[in-house]
């Protein structure tokens, strides 16, 4: 799995925003390393994951988000993932996630020569 950081704009929200951006796999190998990675961000008003190139994700991802929603919940700050696929989406929503994450699918560009 690679982990990309990125501090953007100040966000409507009083604050800088962090987008981070990964892809491959999210599971008991790599989540500490995201972990590792959250824990060294500075404060944020505003936290987007890009998902769109992560493929899969195990309970030990799904642990690491929820320690980054509620780490992102004490700063009052929001967390939104982005560009879900199919395979993790299934997983976010038998977990349940999707109940309290701002959670949006991964929507593919239109083929030329559709329709």
């Amino acid at each position: 799995m690679t982990i990309s950081l990125e501090q953007t704009s100040l966000s409507l929200l009083n604050g800088p925003s962090l987008l981070i951006r990964l892809n491959g796999r999210l599971d008991s190998k790599t989540a500490p390393r995201l972990e590792e990675a959250f824990a060294g961000v500075p404060k944020f008003a505003e936290l987007t994951l890009e998902l769109s190139e992560l493929d899969y994700i195990s309970s030990a991802g799904l642990r690491v988000l929820l320690i980054m929603h509620k780490g992102a919940r004490g700063l009052g700050a929001r967390m939104k993932l982005r560009g879900v696929g199919e395979a993790v989406m299934e997983v976010l929503e038998a977990a349940g996630f999707t109940e309290y994450l701002d959670v949006k699918r991964f929507k593919a560009a239109p083929r030329r020569g559709a329709g």
